[in-house]
């Protein structure tokens, strides 16, 4: 997931990590694709991947899991680490989270899971602000 109000790129992988990266800058400045600061890579759960793109959106990270896990993530908290969880939720192992949206006309989440069973669901959460708004 690319956001560009910070230009930053935001992804998980099969380990359960997050990245994040710099994005490219006015014309590929330095510094362009380096991790966003020092907390980064940030592993949730080793054993438990990221297959869906993390939703970035004012200052908070949601990232799902292919276990069932939903998290909130204050994406840089100004201290070192600069992540931490806001919050988390669990689905159940069977249910993996497939996409996360953002409505701001509504100011909720939108996040679907799929199963093997192949039933699907769409849960709505409400915004979860920023507890560092200073440092996004």
């Amino acid at each position: 997931y690319y956001d560009t109000s910070t230009d930053t790129l935001q992804f998980g992988t099969a380990g359960g990590t997050v990245i994040v990266l710099t994005g490219a800058g006015n014309g590929g400045s330095p510094g362009a694709g380096v991790v966003l600061n020092s907390s980064y890579p940030y592993t949730l759960n080793a054993s438990d991947p990221i297959t869906s793109p993390p939703l970035y959106y004012a200052g908070v990270m949601v990232v799902g899991t292919t276990l069932g896990k939903l998290y909130f993530l204050d994406r840089n908290t100004g201290t070192s680490p600069g992540v931490a969880i806001i919050s988390e939720y669990y689905f159940g192992p069977t249910e993996s989270v497939s996409g996360i949206g953002f409505d701001p006309n509504v100011n909720r989440y939108m996040v679907s899971t799929s199963s093997a069973a192949k039933d699907a669901r769409l849960y709505y959460f409400d915004l979860v602000n920023d507890p560092t708004p200073t440092f996004k």
